[in-house]
């Protein structure tokens, strides 16, 4: 009888617990990234002919989770004064603000970026960016990742700015 009461009680016990499964996702954290990339950028100002560079570029940006859902608000400065200029009108600085949305809380993830864009050289101008990209985790406090970007701007000059980065991101509870 007492065998039988053991083995019944046995059967209804919990299973080990084997742990959580580790968590990538980006909620309640801060932190800084650097990329590096190319871009192209096209500016058109009145009454002048417009010119197109490809450029290599800096930015440094910090994000920090608005709504505590792992999505980002970034802001940055980005720097491309680097390599060589083919004449006419150059951005070599701008600004921009973007929310990033995250597909999965895995290791690997996608994103888009919606969000504002100025220059802030040597014109004035400003309007919508998008971007699409992918990144790693290494762990939840940093990764790296892949963004291709699409800006436009109006105001002193019409600018584009079409680019490619390799970014690093440290976070921060």
């Amino acid at each position: 009888m007492l065998r039988a009461l053991l083995a019944a009680g046995a059967a209804c016990a919990a299973p080990p617990a084997w742990g959580l499964e580790p968590r990538f996702d980006h909620r309640d954290q801060a932190g800084p990234s650097l990329e590096v990339g190319i871009a192209s950028d096209t500016v058109n100002a009145h009454g002048e002919p417009g010119a197109t560079d490809a450029v290599m570029s800096l930015r440094l940006a910090w994000s920090f989770d608005l709504a505590g859902e792992g999505n980002e608000l970034i802001t940055g400065l980005r720097y491309a004064g680097f390599g060589g200029h083919t004449g006419g009108e150059r951005i070599r600085w701008a600004a921009d603000a973007r929310y990033r949305a995250f597909f999965g809380t895995e290791q690997w993830k996608t994103f888009i970026d919606f969000g504002l864009w100025g220059s802030l050289s040597t014109r004035i101008a400003g309007g919508p960016l998008v971007g699409l990209g992918v990144g790693y985790d290494w762990s939840r406090s940093g990764g790296v990742y892949v963004a291709a970007t699409l800006a436009t701007a109006l105001g002193q000059a019409r600018e584009a700015s079409l680019g490619l980065a390799l970014g690093f991101q440290l976070r921060f509870d």
